[in-house]
């Protein structure tokens, strides 16, 4: 008999099995889509700051071990760290080095399409 999941209580570690699943049996999930999920799943692990214990993906399908740590409070500075982790990997898109501050003509101008 199945039994039911339970949430760890406040103040506790807590261990997980996630999984989700594409509709209607479709293989969505080729090898590079793969490689790409696993490393957006990398990279949410560490910005929600779980631990991902074990995964499997498939072409239809994933599935997850996780270990949620016990309330721990983050200190400041890695909280203003986690949001470099999550986007460190984002294209870039061409001509744009970094953050162009100014009016619309000026960040145009810095990127090349002014």
């Amino acid at each position: 008999m199945r039994t039911p999941r339970s949430k760890a209580g406040k103040g506790q570690a807590g261990l997980y099995h996630c999984m989700a699943r594409g509709v209607g049996g479709d293989f969505l999930l080729g090898r590079r889509e793969k490689e790409v999920f696993v490393r957006l799943m990398w990279r949410v692990a560490d910005f929600l700051g779980i631990e991902v214990l074990a995964y499997a993906v498939m072409s239809n399908h994933y599935h997850q071990l996780v270990r949620v740590p016990a309330g721990v409070e983050p200190s400041a500075p890695e909280l203003l760290a986690r949001p470099r982790v999550y986007y460190r990997f984002i294209a870039i898109p061409r001509g744009i080095a970094g953050v162009v501050r100014g009016t619309g003509a000026e960040r145009r101008r810095a990127v090349g399409r002014g």
